[in-house]
């Protein structure tokens, strides 16, 4: 028998506890209010008396002034009632009662009304203001039942349904922005306060116009731009220029940096300009267009072509341009920061013009330009167990050009992409499919469907009717499930892996170190990466609806330490560590700052140790774990003080848009990147002396939109590289060159 004093205990814990499966009544509710009618009432039933941090009954939305409400069969409940512009109130009903009826009495309350300002005294549209309020018992409100209010175009806002006396955080959010919110203190009065202005501390504007070559305000150009921050790029493709050409932008944290550029579709695009916010004399100069001419003709017939497009790609612009009766005549004028041209005509393959460079051009001569006719390719998607036709299985052509490949991997993803999108399709009831135009020549295409393997298949020159067989995807499943122990029997975490022959897969451990994955059969090697190091690896035969049953065991062999130093102020490091003998990642440790770390387990092998900073420095070293040597230390240093700066240019002038990597020819010394400015200089800090391999690339973006689908990408392409040693302040400038210009 358990004693007196326990069981005491327990009947507290019970009596403490509140009953969810009590009996119910139904009670009539009426809403009142004192002046405008309320859009929707949210009622939250209690037990009376409220505790602080308490859960509701249920959540009940009222929309009409008179209602039923479901409570529990108590003598007493209260319930919070929230709405919008109203004061919350308490009301303790009494469900025993015989009238079974209660009446809610709804009061405006206070009204605040301002305007919410940024840090240089502008009004920021669509801020969500919401309340931290002192009128409400501290229980649990579903955030679904949380009120915001959102600023109009002149930032004006009112916030109704507050009580009079009370203190208030008034917390605003900027649009857009993952930036946490300010907050703001409110007393309240007797009387609607008026004309509270909300001033952010850390919110800017940056102002400009787009400027055309006359230095004329354009009317309508996008205005892109760029925030490398925490959470990537920032982008809003939303802002237009005014009829002036005026622009407005953010507000965002006076610390970020902003790269600006405006397109219009007739007049161009302009450079690149770097910009912080608070500034409000920003320039986009629109660079103008170039004349691109040619003729296109039939290669089959030299012949003219009557109807074709040109579709112009480069940095965040793209156009297609329609010709009808043409005669094969091109002329049109595009944008000058255009890389590629690309013309296309029904039943002939498109022709790509890559890697032009028109900056300093006024006409760009393309020439004739001969495009081959393509052909139909047509027929039936069937289920090889069968000979029954699959409808809805996606038919893709496969460009390969192999020589593309090896010379500019940017330029064959894209035109692979191209044709791809312009040549693919599904397969209709019947199993039907249609594609072309596509290559006359001898070529790849592959043909997917949802429970069948795809499968690839050589179209070969000539042939117009080709028939594919799809198999079916084995179904047949098992089980394996286990638990993961060291060796002194304690349950651990992380996952388990099982490699198969056919398919690979993981399943977390549970608290207690268990695990259960339902897979395809066949045969795998089961292992296991947890907080302790690696298991053991265990070879399985999974049958046809078999339930294994695999327990694996983790020996933390391996003791990997070691000390990191001369990470900067806000500089954190994460590491992870690689198994060269096993081919996988055995460990990973996150934000580490300078001081000591440890990572237990790691096993015996070769094993290579990765750290990345989030200042773009990184280092690597080797190390070597062994049963006569199951600990080592391995230090990283980012005490490096020395630096590289210089500049790229093309011997026009123009500026290189892309990165410089500084990698160490040594283990264990640093190695860093740095982006090209708007100027065309580099800089990068904090490396060591020694022999460094210097990597330029160059980053290349495409947009389209085709009547054949779209295209966007954005590649860094290497460009150069050469070997130097850096002792203290080194420079080097580059003196780039492209495919086009003479040596």
């Amino acid at each position: 028998m358990k004693p007196l004093s326990h069981l005491i205990f327990l009947g507290l814990i019970l009596l403490a506890l509140p009953s969810h499966g009590d009996d119910t009544v139904t009670m009539q509710g009426r809403i009142n209010w004192n002046e405008s009618e309320p859009s929707k009432v949210r009622i939250g039933v209690f037990d009376s008396p409220i505790r602080t941090g308490a859960e509701a009954h249920s959540w009940t939305s009222v929309e009409t002034a008179e209602f039923d409400l479901s409570v529990p069969d108590r003598d007493e409940v209260q319930l919070v009632v929230l709405c919008q512009d109203f004061m919350p109130q308490l009301k303790t009903i009494y469900p025993a009662s015989p009238t079974k009826q209660f009446v809610l009495e709804l009061e405006k309350g206070i009204t605040v009304e301002g305007t919410v300002l940024s840090t240089d005294k502008l009004p920021v549209a669509r801020t969500g203001l919401t309340l931290e309020r002192e009128d409400l018992p501290k229980v649990r409100i579903p955030w679904e039942y949380s009120f915001r209010w959102v600023s109009d175009a002149d930032g004006r806002f009112k916030i109704g349904g507050l009580s009079p006396f009370t203190s208030y955080e008034i917390r605003v959010k900027l649009p857009y922005v993952y930036e946490e919110h300010e907050t703001f203190s409110v007393e309240v009065e007797e009387n609607d306060i008026q004309d509270l202005d909300l001033r952010l501390v850390d919110a800017y504007f940056v102002l400009g116009r787009v400027l055309d070559g006359d230095l004329e305000g354009v009317e309508g150009a996008s205005i892109r731009f760029r925030s490398e921050r925490e959470y990537g790029f920032l982008r809003d493709s939303n802002i237009n220029s005014g009829s002036n050409g005026e622009f407005r932008l953010g507000p965002l944290k006076q610390s970020t940096d902003l790269v600006l550029m405006a397109v219009h579709e007739e007049l161009g695009s302009s450079p690149e300009v770097e910009a912080t916010p608070g500034m409000h004399d920003v320039e986009l100069v629109l660079g103008g267009t170039v004349h691109v001419v040619g003729t296109v003709i039939d290669q089959s017939t030299a012949k003219f072509i009557d109807d074709f497009t040109i579709t112009t790609m480069g940095p965040n612009v793209s156009r297609t341009y329609s010709y009808s009766d043409a005669s094969g005549e091109i002329s049109s004028h595009v944008d000058r920061a255009t890389i590629g041209l690309i013309v296309d005509s029904a039943d002939h393959i498109a022709y790509f013009a890559l890697d032009v460079y028109l900056r300093s051009a006024d006409v760009y001569d393309m020439g004739v330009i001969e495009l081959h006719r393509g052909r139909q390719l047509t027929g039936e998607v069937y289920d090889v167990s069968n000979g029954q036709p699959i409808e809805g299985a996606l038919v893709l052509l496969q460009e390969r050009d192999d020589e593309l490949i090896e010379t500019d991997a940017h330029w064959w993803n894209l035109k692979s992409q191209y044709l791809r999108r312009s040549s693919q399709s599904f397969t209709d009831e019947m199993g039907q499919y249609e594609l072309g135009p596509i290559p006359a020549h001898s070529t790849h295409m592959s043909a997917f469907a949802d429970g069948y393997s795809s499968d690839g298949v050589q179209v070969e020159e000539g042939v117009t009717q080709l028939d594919i067989g799809l198999a079916k995807e084995s179904e047949e499943t098992g089980r394996i499930k286990g638990m993961v122990l060291t060796k002194m029997g304690m349950p651990v975490g992380g996952m388990v892996r099982f490699e198969g022959s056919r398919t690979s897969s993981s399943a977390p451990l549970g608290d207690n170190g268990t695990f259960d994955a339902d897979l395809r059969t066949g045969e795998y090697e089961v292992y296991a990466l947890t907080d302790k190091g690696k298991s053991e690896t265990v070879r399985v035969v999974l049958n046809v609806n078999e339930v294994l049953e695999v327990n694996l065991v983790v020996d933390s062999k391996g003791l990997l330490t070691g000390v990191i130093e001369g990470l900067m102020d806000g500089e954190t490091v994460y590491v992870w560590v690689w198994s060269e003998t096993e081919q996988l990642q055995i460990g990973r440790l996150d934000g580490l700052g300078n001081g000591a770390f440890e990572i237990e387990g790691v096993g015996f092998g070769t094993f290579r140790l990765n750290a990345q900073t989030n200042r773009n420095r990184s280092t690597t070293q080797s190390f070597e774990l062994s049963e006569g040597k199951s600990e080592v230390q391995v230090d990283l240093n980012f005490v490096g003080q020395s630096r590289l700066y210089g500049s790229l240019k093309y011997p026009d002038g123009t500026v290189l848009r892309g990165t410089v990597t500084a990698a160490s020819q040594q283990d264990g010394q640093t190695s860093s990147s740095a982006d090209v400015s708007g100027d065309g200089t580099f800089e990068i800090t904090g490396l060591d002396d020694g022999e460094y391999t210097i990597f330029i690339y160059e980053t290349k973006q495409a947009t389209m939109k085709t009547p054949r689908g779209s295209v966007s990408m954005s590649i860094n392409n290497p460009l150069d590289e050469v070997d130097v040693e850096i002792r203290g302040d080194t420079e080097l400038d580059f003196q780039l060159t492209r495919p086009s210009d003479p040596d």
